[in-house]
């Protein structure tokens, strides 16, 4: 069926002009044409006083008639009889209307409804005889006239005029008016009746002309396109931003378009357009333009020739491009060749159609068989399918489409997982095929395309509700129920329909990590969206303005907080690159200036915690920064070098200011720098290895890495993944199962396939090792799947040494939250790295020196430390009782926070099995130390657990970091008995006060008949003031305890009784709930009453 349409010669119906217009109304002017009359007063004036002359009496009466309709009651009956009255002497007269229908009136007057009104209209030359007579004539009519009115088309003097009314007013009773000229000129003209006028006097349509009156999208395109040229006209605008022109440009030809503008004109503004994408460099942008010309020629000026050629150019312009986005544009513009070719509106010559076809089907294979990008490769699957309909549909329609159905039936299946392949606009233009199609292959594609639908919309319908709840927590100040909600809606976002949505997502998790302080999956986060937006902006339009400045300057905040100076500068250029690109004037500018003073000032509160060894580093850094447009933070390094006469000669202070007022403004920037968490210790230019740290429920995790950027990028997607996988744990009951694990991260040369993740003993430490190839990349989609697969297995094997889980209870809630899925959707950190960074990913400042760069040489004797604002770690406190309520808050509490003391390696303590105590002393002669044993009853894991010792804390524990307790007397029915705890100095806490610790150590339980072994060790140790911790193997209670070496020499013993433990006392874990401690006689309410009572709490609470 063909549509209606207006048909040209060649027989196509519609005009593609009236198709577009009449589907997509919006995209056309919405101007109309009204009627605007060009009479004069003067003209207008002289024809109705010379319309008697003219014989123009009816025609007069006539126009009378309606201006009085119009100026003073609506209700009046054109006279029948001959001119001049005739048999009922008026020439018109009121008839009766009802009180509802006058109330609708909006013109005229009310009384005219009840009253009635008698009309005399003359076009005599000497009007006053005239209307004398006629008012005579309609008085002696009696029929009760309550007004009478004479319209005449003289003018008449006002005090003629006057005398005449208020002599035959008083004459005859009746109020009697005249109407002259003035007033029929007037009205027409005030009130404005001139339309009237020139169609009720029959005058020529010369007097009126055709007005174009833009409607509501016109007005608004109007006043665009009047500041876009405006814009465009500024020489000084887009200085350093080609992009912006041409970006504006085309929006000024597009709007063009929309305001029906000439087709010279339109023309004139794409080539502007194009010329200045030309001039930016970028084929994306100039691809953008030549497409949008070519889609205008053909849809609002019919011009098929011109689609042709401009296809040619576009073509050409892909040539080399691999983002099916741009290249399936093509296959739009090519349904429009074919059309026109078949309806001989271009000779196949002219189009070049097998060449052409060729070429766009090249391209989208090639674009197809790239798997590194499934999503990009099956959009250009689907591109290639309907660029075989177009031509099936030309070439060989006796075929059918079944086999194409079938395949699009394959694709949408293979669609599912890949989440940013735009489902629905494939699907709409599938769906439009139904309306001529008739196939059982197109109806299964159709209960396809219905069901997969479906399915994507009910995903991510759900997940946006559980979005809108999560910003609502992060509202609400609470962090970690964010990630929880946020964490559920990462699968059903994943849609290039709800690409908005999980941007905000992304965002709103990169703002609760970085509150819950894990900067590293903030970063990831954070990542994710500059890398989308970065390449899309890259593709589209080859400009960064469509990459959020917020999120960079995001990225710039949590490199500070990591204390990696290199990458927080090179987030820093590419913020200022995107602001500085979208400033369009001085104001704007002034605004990003400010985003500039606060990452310079940032940065330099960074600097001011380089550590005294890498002070050097910053001999060459000043000049650098300052041509990084961070001129404030080479203050700080002027400042930490000591070059006074640099700081003075560049007028940083003044003359006559002292060193101390400068010390005094550097602890304000420092201050300033504590305040916005920034790390304590800058790294300014990466050494041959890197160390990347985080904590995972206070336990400490290093990666130390090759400082290249592939290792360096692995350690950066494992923090990220293993940060957000524990971040909301941290009241779960999961416990640290260390105080740190390091996992080093090595390319081996021999080394094929994804990264591999072992754990080896080195010194009775337990040390990953990830090996990975020399040019590490995921450039495939199988490397992709395999480096994904990689960090799954990673997370299960880091944290299953670094956490103990509590129980089933737990993991059903990790799943119930999709830590998996949120941990390891954007863990791709390497492909993210090199789609911001490229080739060139910041390691070290000394990559942007530049020879002309000054050297300024370390001067000062003493690093500079801000001691005056550090506070000292304060010694442990044991309250009574509960601790307040509140305290242990997740909301209150971060990541940064909490810290684990231990040296105790809970899976080798639990499988070398402590099951005794062994004390050796010898005579005092012999001034022997006394040696405190511990027997295992497995050899190699007790020898683990010592050498581990021994690598951590040498031969000799000189810093009391081990802390051994004896407590005596656990057993009131045992005297004798008591038991030894081995775990970590309370005094060597890290952190200042809030910071929450977690204690973990070891006892054992002795019940001795006498205390003799004990009392002559102590002895000893008491003599000596010193003793030995060393291993025995015991491996059942009828062998002999046997030394195994490796003791190591303790700095303190702590020596207690069982009684004098509380309730928050470490040493709890020494007691038996289901035994009473010996208390001497005398002691009452001793403190181990209610710690033995909080014991039986927990256990209570535990068996629930």
């Amino acid at each position: 069926m063909k549509a209606k349409g207006t048909e040209d010669k060649t027989g196509i119906t519609p005009l593609p002009s009236e198709y577009m217009r009449k589907r997509r109304p919006h995209l056309f002017s919405d101007t109309f044409a009204s009627v605007e009359s060009t009479l004069t007063k003067e003209v207008l004036s002289y024809h109705l006083s010379t319309m008697t002359s003219r014989n123009g009496e009816t025609t007069f009466e006539h126009f009378a008639r309606k201006l009085a309709e119009a100026e003073l009651c609506p209700n009046l009956v054109p006279n029948t009889g001959p001119t001049g009255g005739g048999d009922a002497k008026v020439d018109t007269e009121t008839y009766p209307v009802s009180v509802e229908v006058a109330l609708r009136w909006y013109h005229g007057e009310q009384a005219a409804a009840k009253e009635r009104w008698a009309f005399a209209i003359s076009a005599k030359k000497a009007w006053t005889g005239k209307a004398r007579s006629d008012v005579a004539s309609i008085v002696g009519t009696k029929r009760d006239y309550k007004r009478i009115y004479f319209i005449t088309n003289q003018p008449a003097r006002a005090k003629t005029r006057a005398d005449i009314e208020d002599s035959l007013s008083v004459k005859y009773s009746i109020p009697v008016r005249v109407l002259d000229l003035n007033w029929i000129l007037e009205k027409v003209f005030d009130n404005g009746r001139l339309s009237l006028a020139v169609k009720a006097l029959g005058l020529s349509s010369e007097y009126e002309r055709q007005v174009p009156t833009p409607g509501p999208r016109d007005y608004e395109r109007a006043r665009d396109l009047q500041a876009l040229d405006g814009q465009i006209s500024d020489a000084s605008r887009y200085s350093g931003t080609p992009h912006l022109l041409a970006e504006d440009c085309l929006e000024g030809a597009l709007t063009a378009r929309g305001l029906g503008k000439p087709r010279v004109e339109v023309d004139a503004r794409f080539m502007q357009a194009r010329r200045a994408a030309i001039a930016s460099g970028s084929k994306a942008l100039e691809f953008r333009v030549v497409y949008n010309w070519a889609w205008t020629v053909y849809f609002w000026f019919d011009d098929f020739l011109a689609l042709s050629s401009l296809f040619g150019e576009a073509l050409e312009l892909i040539a080399d491009n691999e983002d099916a986005d741009i290249v399936e544009k093509l296959g739009n513009l090519w349904s429009l060749l074919r059309m026109s070719v078949a309806a001989e509106k271009v000779g196949p010559e002219f189009a070049r159609l097998d060449e052409r076809g060729n070429a766009l089907r090249s391209r989208l294979q090639l674009i197809a068989d790239i798997d590194a990008r499934p999503n990009n490769a099956l959009q250009a699957r689907s591109a290639l399918l309907f660029v075989e309909l177009v031509d099936r549909r030309h070439d060989n329609p006796e075929l059918g489409f079944d086999d194409i159905w079938r395949s699009f039936i394959k694709l949408i299946e293979d669609s599912r997982g890949l989440g940013t392949f735009p489902f629905e606009p494939v699907t709409d233009a599938l769906t439009e095929f139904g309306a001529f199609i008739e196939s059982s292959a197109y109806d299964d594609l159709v209960e396809h395309v219905a069901d997969a639908l479906a399915e994507r919309r009910r995903e991510g319908e759900s997940a946006v509700v559980n979005v809108q709840r999560a910003e609502q927590k992060l509202e609400h100040g609470k962090p970690y129920e964010a990630i929880r909600w946020f964490g559920r809606t990462i699968d059903g976002l994943v849609k290039k329909e709800y690409e908005y949505e999980l941007f905000k997502t992304l965002a709103g998790l990169a703002q609760a990590y970085d509150m819950a302080g894990l900067p590293w999956a903030a970063r990831s986060s954070a990542m994710s969206v500059v890398s989308h937006q970065l390449g899309q902006n890259r593709t589209t339009n080859g400009s960064v303005s469509g990459i959020s400045a917020a999120m960079v300057n995001a990225l710039f905040t949590f490199e500070i907080q990591l204390g990696r100076v290199p990458q927080a500068v090179a987030f820093h250029m590419l913020e200022m690159n995107i602001r500085y690109s979208c400033a369009r004037d001085d104001e704007e500018r002034t605004e990003v200036n400010k985003y500039r003073y606060s990452n310079a000032m940032k940065l330099g509160a960074l600097i001011l915690n380089t550590p005294a060894e890498a002070l050097r580093e910053l001999e060459r850094l000043h000049d650098c920064l300052h041509h990084l447009d961070l001129t404030e933070a080479g203050f700080t390094t002027l400042f930490l070098l000591g070059q006074w006469d640099v700081l003075r000669d560049e007028k940083w202070i003044l003359s006559e200011t002292s060193e101390d007022k400068v010390e005094t403004i550097m602890l304000d920037i420092w201050a300033q720098g504590e305040a916005a968490r920034v790390a304590p210790t800058a790294m300014i230019n990466a050494g041959d290895r890197s160390s990347l740290t985080c904590r995972v429920i206070g336990a400490e995790l290093v990666f130390d890495a090759v400082s290249k950027m592939t290792s360096i990028s692995i350690a950066e997607a494992l923090l990220g993944v293993v940060e957000s996988f524990v971040a909301t744990s941290l009241n779960a009951k999961v416990l640290p199962a260390c105080e740190r694990l390091v996992i080093r991260i090595d390319p081996v040369p021999t080394h094929v396939g994804p990264p591999v993740l072992e754990f080896v003993e080195e010194g009775g430490i337990t040390v990953g090792r990830i090996a990975h190839e020399e040019n590490f990349g995921t450039a495939s989609k199988a490397s992709l799947i395999a480096f994904r697969t990689f960090c799954r297995d990673a997370i299960a094997h880091i944290i299953g040494r670094m956490v103990i889980m509590p129980d089933e209870t737990h993991l059903q809630t990790l799943e119930k939250e999709n830590v998996f899925g949120r941990a390891l959707l954007f863990s791709n950190v390497p492909m993210m790295t090199e789609n911001i960074f490229g080739d060139h990913a910041p390691l070290r400042m000394t990559d942007h020196d530049r020879p002309e760069f000054k050297t300024y040489p370390l001067l000062r004797e003493q690093p500079w430390k801000p001691q005056g604002k550090v506070e000292a770690p304060t010694p442990p406190r044991f309250g009574d009782g509960e601790p307040p309520p509140g305290m242990f808050d997740e909301d209150k509490m971060t990541h940064r926070d909490y810290g684990v003391l231990s040296p105790i390696d809970i899976p080798k303590w639990n499988a070398a099995r402590w099951n005794g105590s062994v004390f050796i002393t010898a005579p005092p002669e012999y001034n022997m130390f006394p040696i405190l044993g511990l027997a295992f009853a497995d050899r190699q894991a007790a020898l683990a657990i010592f050498e581990g010792f021994h690598s951590r804390y040498g031969e000799m524990d000189a810093k009391g970091a081990i802390r051994v307790a004896i407590i005596r007397g656990v057993s009131r029915k045992k005297p004798h008995s008591y038991a030894v705890s081995v775990g970590p100095s309370l005094d060597l806490g890290r952190g200042g006060p809030g910071t929450v610790f977690a204690y973990v150590a070891r006892y054992n339980r002795m019940y001795p008949s006498n205390s003799d072994n004990l009392d002559r060790f102590l002895t000893e140790y008491h003599r000596l003031g010193t003793a030995q911790l060393a291993p025995f193997h015991l491996p059942t209670f009828q062998d002999a305890p046997a030394p195994l070496g490796r003791q190591i020499t303790l700095k303190e013993i702590v020596v207690r009784q069982a009684w004098q433990i509380g309730e928050n006392d470490p040493d709890i874990s020494s007691l038996d709930e289901d035994v009473d401690p010996y208390i001497p006689d005398g002691i009452k309410d001793a403190p181990v009453l209610r710690a033995i009572e909080k014991l039986k709490r927990l256990r209570q609470n535990s068996q629930r």
